[in-house]
């Protein structure tokens, strides 16, 4: 019948045959593929194949993720290292100026004094004395007090003529004087203690019932040092002794050396690692004669 019904519509019992076997064909494909890939998913996934593919898929994810994370950490902590050692190094760099600017303050403030000492020299055409005393054998003023008014343009109204520590000069005992009290580490300030003495004992410019003027003296004759803790008021006329002076006191005021005042008035910065020896050459008139500051501690930086 459907070749009749084919033949009637004119179309060939050939193409007719031709269709039904594709479409057979198509059909038995389908089925075929069916039958095939059910049976292929249920074996890939009874044997784990997807699961481990998305297992390590996952871990891959996972991994990179740590490696990241693990990158980050790194780069925090090498940049807070980076921050810490700028910290540091500013700090070097602050407290160094600081030192500096310390050390150039001591300095003007010796050549002050060393000025001033000349120009005392000038007038009374001697040094002033280290200790002096009144008819009862009192100590009045020291040489720091003496040479005030030739470093400051108001005069204080020190009696030279009173002990020190008198009722006419008990006031200075109180007021901070910043041309003799620098402080004890760094040249600070609000000390009443002086970090300037003169060299004292026998044969030095300061010996006690001499009178001493410069023609008398070779000119690296040390007359006075920076010091620190003295515990001396700058108004009382106490010192340093030659035979004291060690180690320690080269350490000077922040730890790496001293200022010295020389007769012809320059005024030198010595290291702390100065040996003692070379120094003490200088503190005494005859030791300075003998020897040659330029020689022993190098030429003036």
């Amino acid at each position: 019948m459907n070749t009749t019904s084919g033949m009637a519509d004119g179309g060939s019992p050939t193409v007719c045959r031709e269709s039904w076997v594709a479409g057979t064909t198509v059909s038995c494909t389908h089925k075929m593929i069916r039958n095939r890939t059910a049976p292929m998913i249920a074996s890939t996934l009874r044997d784990g194949k997807l699961t481990s593919l998305y297992c390590f898929a996952r871990r891959c994810v996972v991994e990179r993720s740590a490696e990241r994370r693990g990158c980050s950490w790194k780069v925090q902590v090498l940049l807070g290292l980076v921050l810490v050692v700028l910290c540091c190094a500013l700090w070097l760099l602050v407290h160094a100026v600081e030192r500096s600017a310390a050390r150039i303050t001591r300095s003007n403030r010796m050549k002050q004094i060393g000025h001033a000492l000349q120009n005392f020299h000038d007038v009374y055409k001697r040094l002033p004395p280290a200790v002096s005393t009144d008819n009862a054998g009192r100590p009045l003023c020291s040489w720091r007090s003496r040479i005030v008014p030739f470093m400051e343009a108001i005069m204080l109204d020190i009696d030279f003529g009173g002990r020190w520590y008198g009722p006419t000069n008990r006031w200075l005992l109180v007021r901070v004087n910043d041309l003799f009290c620098w402080g004890s580490i760094g040249g600070t300030s609000g000390n009443l203690h002086t970090s300037v003495v003169a060299i004292t004992g026998e044969g030095s410019a300061f010996e006690a019932g001499k009178v001493i003027r410069l023609r008398d003296l070779d000119r690296d004759t040390i007359l006075a040092m920076e010091v620190a803790d003295t515990d001396i008021y700058w108004t009382e006329p106490s010192d340093l002794p030659a035979e004291y002076v060690d180690e320690s006191t080269l350490r000077g005021i922040d730890g790496t050396g001293t200022f010295v005042i020389f007769a012809d008035g320059t005024v030198r910065f010595l290291r702390a690692d100065t040996p003692l020896a070379d120094v003490k050459k200088f503190l005494t008139i005859e030791g300075a004669k003998r020897h040659d500051r330029d020689r022993v501690f190098g030429p003036e930086q």
